[in-house]
């Protein structure tokens, strides 16, 4: 049996000791793990927040007077709820409505007519969105106004129309009023310049007028024959209470045959 010295040990082990520190310093594995999973998390949670996923409008709701504009800002905003870059991508303004508010480029809000309009702002697919009501207190009750006159006229006859014009002011007057009230706002008066009716209902009333009037051509036909009954029997029972009023009666129809008789 060969029986090594005793620092040769020595010495394999603290070789065997060094060789196993420098294979732990070279091995990556844990470090490197690290940091890659360290690195990919930064890189996604900041394209994540940096990405655009709404759009906010703000004011988001607002009420125009007639003819006048607002200026909307739209802010993209990330998952957060927060504001983040357009990145070069571009803002396009619409409006759901032309007739009662329309935008510019700019986001610029125009009023035009009465009522609610939606404005838009898209970036790419998605779009963020707000409301805008016009206030048009003149144009409502212009419109209010024709809309109880046709209710009005419809529930009259044409002489009616045309002589009751004092009546027809007076009841589209109450109508007004009737619902301005609610707005803050008191009619004084409503004055009738001319009323334009459709041909059919033109057509219509006519026919309804033409009626009226034989109707009352029949009815004082009617009258004046019973009215020359009535005398008529008011004569004869005169007659038959006088004999010499028959041939009074008699005598007036011959000289009435004989003056008719031409010379």
């Amino acid at each position: 049996m060969v029986t090594k010295p005793l620092w040769t040990r020595w010495f394999a082990v603290a070789a065997f000791g060094l060789l196993a520190g420098a294979c732990a310093d070279q091995s990556p594995t844990a470090i490197d793990n690290d940091a890659l999973l360290s690195e990919g998390s930064a890189s996604f949670s900041t394209a994540k927040t940096n990405s655009i996923s709404g759009v906010e409008i703000y004011p988001g709701s607002y009420t125009l007077k007639l003819s006048e504009a607002r200026q909307l800002v739209a802010v993209p905003v990330n998952v957060l709820g927060i504001a983040t870059s357009l990145g070069g991508q571009l803002i396009t303004w619409k409006s759901s409505n032309q007739a009662v508010a329309t935008v510019s480029s700019r986001g610029v809000v125009s009023a035009v007519g009465g009522g609610r309009a939606t404005i838009s702002a898209h970036i790419g697919p998605i779009v963020g969105r707000a409301v805008i009501t016009v206030q048009a207190y003149r144009h409502a009750i212009n419109q209010y106004a024709q809309a109880s006159l046709r209710d009005v006229v419809g529930s009259m006859s044409l002489d009616d129309l045309l002589s009751e014009r004092e009546v027809i002011q007076t009841r589209i007057a109450e109508a007004v009023e009737s619902r301005s009230v609610a707005w803050g706002m008191h009619v004084d008066a409503i004055r009738l310049l001319d009323i334009n009716m459709p041909e059919d209902l033109k057509r219509m009333m006519s026919r309804q007028a033409s009626a009226e009037r034989e109707k009352r051509a029949t009815i004082t036909k009617a009258e004046g024959d019973r009215d020359a009954a009535l005398n008529l029997a008011a004569a004869a029972n005169t007659m038959a209470e006088s004999p010499g009023a028959m041939q009074l009666r008699t005598l007036q129809t011959l000289d009435g045959l004989g003056s008719s008789r031409p010379c």
